[in-house]
């Protein structure tokens, strides 16, 4: 990986840093968002970014792929202010925050308002896991006390997260940290074989060696979310300030005036230098900025940029992602008379790289500019890579399995229209006469139930049986 902080050390990154380490509280001003994805890339694993915008936090994770730093977002509580809790939604949040205690998870991107949810104490988090290996001995009868205590549901079919069944020697079980259900053979009491399937075909994805299962209930939940984290960022907290004023706040969720606290040793604001908040500084390190184009329509401007920043002393790194797009600008710049691997190293001030940075980064008090892979070319559409080659299409009266939702009868297929375009919705039935409206561009989320001639019992909206 490339040594950002080598390249783009200037004394005031050193102080920076340096706070970080010590535990210096500081403000950092003059920062983009794709700086601050920079930050905090260089201030590692361990960190929590309280966001102030789910967009620029966005571009903010887009920049920290550069470091290869497993990111995750938590957008939201998963109670509401009468602490009815949604089911689904505190599954994610507990697998989350349970592999980021585990450091499964280097950052944590969170909301204002994910900062109210009471959670589990790190320690129970951290002990409340039950790891399966293969060739050791288990009781299945204790393996089943084992689920229910964590809080899984025996069912006789495991339809959604949460769930286990146990049938003869197989175990199968769907923990709230896989997105697979995990199959678990024995002999005896030895355990044998440990497979993914996955969820909606129910086809073999990969073998394990081992596998850590995260519980669902916890005797304690009063922990503050930023008490887990070694080092935090908050992003503008004056702003952060006036958010937490419009949560819809009651006794279940964390005080008002708690949820900004953290134990945490390092703590970071990025934010204006006139904005006064609940975060008390030390210290305050302002940055300039040094203006940067988009090339992606003319890399003619590139040229005469890279000729004003040879001669301002700048050392310029191509973030080009690839080999392929590498080549494709050392051509450019070979053609155009600008050599890149032919000049002596002494006189060499560009460098092509095959290295990912999306966004530019550029500081006018260092010697180096960074042109990010998106300033140079036109930003790739994910792929999809789902496994299946045909989407399944239910049939009228088919009943189905929804992969959050479980079972479910297909009762018709309506067009809806909303603002001023149609949607054709497949309308999947469910226990009470609940009913979830299905876009039909979803289907992979679906398939066929088969369960013989014996008519299945309808799940609850939501996958409760």
């Amino acid at each position: 990986m490339f040594d950002f902080l080598s390249a783009i050390k200037t004394a005031k990154i050193e102080s920076y840093m340096q706070n970080i380490k010590s535990g210096t509280k500081q403000v950092v001003s003059g920062l983009s968002s794709s700086d601050k994805g920079l930050f905090l890339g260089l201030a590692g694993k361990g960190s929590i970014f309280v966001a102030k915008d789910l967009v620029s936090s966005g571009k903010i994770a887009e920049q920290l792929l550069a470091f290869d730093l497993k990111t995750q977002f938590i957008t939201g509580p998963y109670e509401n202010a009468m602490g009815l809790k949604d089911t689904f939604l505190s599954y994610d949040f507990l697998s989350i925050v349970s592999n980021f205690v585990r450091k499964k998870i280097d950052i944590l991107i969170v909301t204002v308002d994910a900062l109210f949810q009471k959670v589990p104490t790190k320690k129970s988090l951290q002990e409340n896991i039950l790891k399966l290996e293969k060739n050791k001995d288990y009781d299945f009868k204790t393996l089943a006390q084992i689920f229910v205590k964590m809080g899984y549901t025996r069912s006789d079919f495991v339809s959604n997260r949460g769930q286990f069944s146990i049938r003869g020697d197989i175990l199968l079980v769907c923990p709230i940290n896989f997105d697979e259900i995990i199959k678990i053979e024995f002999f005896d009491t030895k355990l044998e074989k440990i497979a993914k399937i996955s969820f909606d075909e129910r086809k073999f994805v990969e073998e394990l060696e081992s596998v850590e299962i995260v519980a669902i209930d916890y005797q304690e939940q009063e922990e503050n979310l930023l008490n887990f984290a070694d080092k935090i960022f908050f992003d503008e907290p004056k702003q952060l300030e006036d958010l937490a004023k419009n949560f819809d706040w009651a006794e279940n969720f964390v005080a008002p005036n708690k949820i900004f606290e953290s134990k945490a040793k390092s703590q970071t604001a990025f934010a204006s230098l006139d904005a006064k908040s609940f975060f008390k500084l030390k210290e305050i390190i302002n940055f300039q900025k040094l203006a940067t184009k988009k090339y992606i329509f003319d890399l003619k401007e590139l040229l005469i940029d890279l000729e004003y920043f040879k001669n301002s002393g700048k050392t310029v790194y191509l973030f080009c992602q690839d080999q392929t797009k590498k080549e494709r600008i050392d051509n450019f710049l070979e053609q155009n008379f600008v050599f890149v691997d032919t000049i002596k190293e002494t006189d060499k001030f560009i460098y092509t790289l095959k290295d990912f940075l999306p966004y530019s980064i550029s500081f006018l008090d260092s010697k180096s500019v960074f042109i990010g892979t998106y300033d140079l070319f036109k930003k790739e559409k994910p792929k999809i890579t789902n496994s299946k080659t045909v989407l399944y299409v239910p049939k009228i009266g088919e009943y189905v399995v929804h992969n959050i939702h479980g079972i479910g009868k297909c009762v018709g297929l309506e067009k809806l229209k909303f603002s001023d375009y149609e949607k054709d919705y497949f309308i999947i039935e469910y226990a009470n006469g609940d009913r979830l409206y299905l876009p039909t561009e979803q289907t992979d989320t679906i398939s066929a139930f088969y369960a013989g001639e014996k008519e299945p019992k309808l799940n609850k909206l939501g996958g409760v049986e």
